[in-house]
């Protein structure tokens, strides 16, 4: 069902998508369709405009060139005629001319028309910074329009017109000007209707990018004669050009086309649309450009159209989608039970905290603690009552854990033999809580006229301390229950000294098992002095350094060694170097001295372990006398049955027995007088304090006593300092081991030592 769910709504987004694509096509459609249109009125206004200023301008040309030709060819008695004929033509075109004028390449006018008083053409040339242009006008065959200015008297802007006059020969004559007035200019360069305030015509002289004339809604020409196109915003539309184009600004002017553009107004604010075109024979560009915004202004009712259109569509297919969906959902969430719980005991699973237990990880300010729990004795049940009878107890397990628990909590059952908790902290003491827990759920299950005791250990993980994650608690809780486990337990709480001694523990465990085969594990030797301060013998002290781990500390590997069952190797190969290097040192010195060595208690529990001793003795040509076995009392007193009888063959073989750290255990002094040990050695941890510790003074003196009470030679290690060897003589110690006369040494070390003896 899951499956046709996600179908119908794969159905229904390609549908929605289908939909989507079809909107954005139509939408796109209208928005490109607007953009045609504008650009094809634009481009028709800039061709009607192109158009209507060569001609106009053509006009005014030929005009000028007549009069001018005419005026040039006058004397200067006749020069009263011409002035008579540019007043009849001003005249004539009263509407049009402000005025007429014939200069001399030098600027000096030789004739104007008869209202120019006190020459307005002057004052055009002179005062208005029009020389430019007459100036330009001198280098060039065609009319050159100079700026446009304002009529002093009449207030009304006037276009400036040069057109430089040549005879036959090309030789330059003079220049001749007029002045336009504003009704001219308007007649000349917006002969059009604008579109709207959005629409914008401009006229820009290209050769120093002064607007000649720039539209406006109304009709009205609005430009300022003293201020050029600013460079920002002329190079904004040139690069426009030049990007449409796809040409050098040079190469585009002489196109003479139509170039359809786009770019970023001044401020950068807005966006327009423009078609520009450039007239090379009277240097001008013919702009008109419109606002984007206005484009978007267009399309935005049809767009709303089409979006409440679309949008009906959606409802009505997703409310379709739905109830068909919904018609299928109670079959799904009958498949989605079965997937998610334990088909025995109905509790959730895994897979259900994994896709639903996801609001147990959102809040890390929730704490909550995650128990593992294991049935150890689950298939021993199985395989003396069967398993209904098991299956029966893990129901009965199931409802004990849901009635300890509150309804917000979780009861899981991860395995055959594992269940997990999911508790909140709340106001409750956890561990009396998983104490109580556990005593609860372990109480005798009655089944089938059977009375069964069922073994529970249980690993508790903190969340968020120990893991965000339900992987991460999984594993946290799973070492805890192993620790709890290996120590014979209920439970344990996880700390993160566990995680890292699990791990660390695994890496030793796996090279560890190559030590020796890559002769890795090496022993050393700590001398042993009498209270006379002679040499007496060693302790031999295996070490082992790992190209990973470097130099692994004895107490650590060795307890590793037990649990793997190394230690048996482990064990053989200490005996045979010790017993075979202290061979090589006596034959060296010539010198006899004892030897002794740490034994395990697995190694003392091995079927083989005495008659393999007694082997490897014979092998070395070591004494036994001059052998001691040293054994840890913590290691011994749970299994004194088993080893008292063991320790009584080795000393009848004149083996001598040590017990070392002593004082560390907790039930020495009931098993010491059953060992048949003949040396004891203090423990560094009392030595250290001997000076300083009343309660270590007397302890060590206590120690002492026992032994000699006992007849055992009392051996003290870990001394440092003089005073402390002073004050352990005084109080009647036999046998010094310690820095204060030597570290551990290798073999060759020790052949030095014993010869400077």
């Amino acid at each position: 069902m899951a499956t046709i769910k996600r179908n119908l709504w794969v159905l229904f987004t390609f549908l929605f998508l289908i939909h989507v694509i079809v909107f954005c096509v139509i939408t796109y459609g209208r928005w490109h369709g607007l953009i045609t249109e504008h650009q094809v009125r634009q481009r028709h206004l800039v061709e009607q405009l192109y158009n209507s200023i060569d001609t106009r301008l053509n006009q005014q040309e030929m005009l000028l060139n007549i009069l001018g030709k005419k005026i040039a060819a006058l004397s200067v008695n006749e020069l009263a005629l011409g002035k008579a004929e540019l007043d009849e033509i001003l005249n004539a075109n009263v509407n049009l001319l402000v005025g007429l004028g014939f200069a001399t390449p030098d600027g000096q006018l030789k004739i104007t028309t008869s209202n120019i008083d006190s020459s307005i053409l002057t004052h055009l040339l002179e005062k208005t910074n029009n020389g430019n242009s007459f100036l330009y006008s001198l280098t060039q065959p065609n009319l050159v329009l100079g700026k446009t200015i304002i009529d002093p008297k009449t207030q009304n802007p006037i276009l400036t017109l040069f057109k430089s006059i040549r005879d036959n020969n090309h030789n330059l004559q003079g220049v001749m000007i007029a002045g336009l007035i504003e009704n001219g200019a308007h007649q000349i360069f917006s002969p059009i209707t604008l579109m709207g305030n959005y629409h914008q015509i401009m006229i820009i002289r290209g050769r120093d990018l002064r607007p000649q004339f720039v539209s406006s809604a109304d009709n009205s020409a609005n430009y300022d004669n003293n201020i050029k196109l600013p460079k920002n915003e002329y190079g904004n539309f040139i690069e426009a050009i030049t990007l449409t184009s796809k040409k050098p600004l040079i190469e585009a002017m002489n196109n003479n086309t139509d170039y359809v553009y786009s770019r970023k107004t001044l401020d950068g604010r807005d966006e327009v649309l423009g078609v520009a075109r450039y007239n090379q024979k009277y240097e001008l560009w013919v702009r008109s450009e419109i606002q984007f915004k206005h484009i978007f202004d267009e399309i935005k009712f049809t767009f709303i159209k089409y979006l409440i259109f679309s949008l009906a569509i959606q409802v009505i297919l997703y409310y379709l989608f739905r109830v068909i969906i919904e018609s299928e959902s109670k079959q799904r969430e009958v498949l989605v039970y079965q997937v998610t719980h334990d088909f025995l005991t109905g509790l959730p699973n895994l897979r259900y905290v994994l896709n639903e237990g996801e609001e147990w990880f959102l809040d890390k300010n929730q704490i909550f603690y995650l128990i593992f729990m294991n049935v150890e004795n689950l298939k021993s049940i199985n395989n003396n009552f069967g398993h209904k009878v098991g299956d029966s107890i893990l129901i009965e397990l199931s409802n004990r854990l849901q009635q300890f628990i509150d309804p917000s909590e979780l009861v899981i059952r991860s395995n055959g033999d594992e269940f997990l908790l999911l508790v909140r902290q709340s106001n409750r003491d956890i561990l009396l809580f998983v104490r109580d827990m556990i005593s609860y759920a372990s109480k005798e299950y009655h089944v089938k006229n059977n009375i069964i005791k069922v073994k529970l250990s249980a690993g508790v993980s903190k969340y968020p301390t120990y893991g965000e994650s339900l992987d991460d608690l999984l594993r946290t809780a799973d070492i805890a229950m192993y620790k709890a486990q290996k120590n014979k337990k209920t439970y344990c709480f996880f700390e993160p000294k566990m995680q890292k001694a699990y791990f660390e523990q695994l890496l030793i465990e796996e090279y560890l098992q190559d030590a020796i085969k890559n002769n890795e594990v090496s022993l050393v030797y700590q001398p042993q002095v009498n209270v006379n301060g002679s040499f007496h013998g060693v302790e031999a002290l295996v070490r082992w350094n790992n190209p990973v781990l470097g130099h692994v500390r004895p107490d650590i590997f060795i307890k590793i060694a037990e649990n793997t069952g190394f230690i048996a190797e482990l064990g053989k190969f200490i005996i045979e170097t010790a017993l075979r290097d202290m061979n090589q040192v006596k034959q060296t010195c010539g010198t006899d001295f004892y030897l002794s060595i740490n034994l395990s208690v697995k190694q003392l529990l091995q079927d083989n372990f005495f008659s393999e001793l007694l082997q490897q003795i014979n092998a070395s040509n070591v004494a036994p006398e001059s052998l001691t076995l040293e054994i840890t009392e913590n290691l011994f007193i749970e299994d004194i049955n088993f080893v008292l009888p063991l320790l009584k063959e080795i000393r009848q073989e004149r083996i001598n027995i040590a017990m070392d750290d002593f004082g560390t255990g907790y039930s020495s002094l009931n098993v010491l007088h059953q060992l048949p040990i003949n040396e004891l050695k203090i423990d560094k941890s009392f030595v250290d304090n001997i000076l300083h510790d009343p309660i270590s003074h007397n302890m060590i003196k206590s120690i002492i006593s026992i032994g000699k009470t006992c007849d055992m030679v009392v051996v003290a290690e870990g001394i440092e300092e003089e005073d402390q060897f002073a004050e352990l003589v005084e109080i009647g110690c036999d046998r010094f081991q310690g820095y204060l006369f030597s570290k551990p040494i290798t073999k060759e070390a020790l052949i030095n030592f014993i010869q400077k003896m």
